[in-house]
């Protein structure tokens, strides 16, 4: 008989209680690759937007700026109503190498930017919420893409980070299950 599903929405779960996410999560150390990253958070995305519910997380998305510049993103997440698409959240994966290195989460916040800017900033009508999420190894950051200023900050849930470019901006990604899931609950809740 098949597990219980745990329930992504329920507040005392996160996805530390799906048993192939916890154990794929652990076996992360300083010297696994990118894709071991990519496979944690396509199934982190996934269970949190799940396809049942209307939503549609795209590995290695396109995506095209002005002037025809093109470039692909880890994870392109969609909310999916008919024939509507609406683009909520952008994930960028880095292997763990990268943890502790400034420069690795300067790229890596620049590539999610230039992400974010080619998707949201020519749209046009009232500005919805777009988010951004950066994963170096079991380290993750939370980012919002405001179009009003062509720029992202540092998010957490129901509060700002002040400071993007601070010393302990990120969480972990086992130790931190909880603040991760809320975070990941209020992009699902306020896309």
């Amino acid at each position: 008989m098949a597990a219980q599903r745990p329930d992504p929405a329920d507040p005392g779960t996160t996805y530390m209680d799906v048993l192939a996410i916890a154990s794929e999560i652990r076996r992360l150390h300083l010297h696994s690759n990118e894709g071991e990253v990519n496979g944690v958070w396509n199934s982190v995305l996934n269970w949190v937007f799940d396809p049942v519910n209307g939503f549609i997380t795209k590995p290695q998305a396109m995506h095209t700026g002005t002037g025809g510049a093109r470039d692909f993103s880890d994870f392109h997440t969609l909310a999916v109503a008919g024939r509507t698409r609406h683009s909520f959240l952008i994930t960028q994966c880095k292997s763990p190498d990268g943890e502790g290195k400034k420069s690795v989460w300067a790229d890596g916040e620049a590539q999610l930017l230039r992400y974010l800017r080619m998707e949201h900033s020519n749209r046009r009508g009232p500005q919805r919420p777009a988010y951004g999420i950066l994963a170096i190894g079991r380290r993750v950051r939370f980012f919002q893409y405001y179009r009003a200023i062509d720029d992202i900050r540092g998010w957490r849930p129901s509060r700002p980070i002040p400071d993007r470019r601070g010393d302990r901006d990120f969480y972990h990604l086992e130790r931190e299950a909880t603040q991760v899931q809320m975070a990941l609950r209020d992009i699902l809740n306020h896309h």
